[in-house]
């Protein structure tokens, strides 16, 4: 794997499917690195996961992107991802297959009844079909192919692969003690 550059590490998109680490890594990173991490399900919805009035979600994530650096975890690509890969230096793109995720969305729904500190703080317990129907359907080759092709338009974006069992030695190869 070729070396990170600082510049590389300012301003951070941690991509993948509901349940594949993206929270976790976007915590841990943000804590070595000392840069702020921003949870886009906390950013852009209300409680009970009804999304933001798209101009305020809007405004939210170009105040986000505008700052010099950051971590953002999350996808929201319908509305954001162009102006978000512009800024960015670096993609974490999870390669974590759903029958990881699947289990992992099932044990975090029953562990913590869902109130993990990435989400609104009141939002409900709950899995809406619309949100399994996400976990099921998200395919990875589709999203590898659409992160490859925003970095053909955004060169100065690096894309990190990372599969499972590769994210403790990733971490430790770019965190310098």
């Amino acid at each position: 794997m070729n070396t990170l550059s600082s510049n590389h590490l300012k301003r951070v998109c941690i991509i993948d499917n509901s349940g594949s680490g993206k929270s976790t890594l976007a915590d841990d990173l943000g804590a070595q690195l000392l840069i702020p991490v921003y949870h886009l399900d906390q950013e852009l919805l209300y409680d009970n996961f009804i999304p933001k009035p798209k101009n305020d979600r809007l405004t939210r994530h170009a105040q986000i992107i505008a700052q010099n650096s950051w971590i953002i975890d999350g996808n929201y690509p319908k509305v954001m991802y162009a102006d978000r890969l512009a800024r960015a230096t670096l993609v974490v793109f999870l390669d974590i297959s759903r029958f990881i995720a699947i289990p992992r969305v099932l044990k975090r729904y029953i562990a913590t009844n869902y109130q993990t500190k990435n989400i609104p703080d009141t939002a409900s317990n709950g899995i809406s079909w619309k949100f399994a129907k996400w976990v099921v359907t998200y395919s990875r080759r589709k999203k590898l192919k659409e992160l490859r092709d925003y970095c053909n338009i955004y060169p100065h974006i690096r894309l990190v692969v990372l599969h499972k069992g590769t994210l403790n030695d990733w971490i430790k190869k770019i965190v310098k003690p």
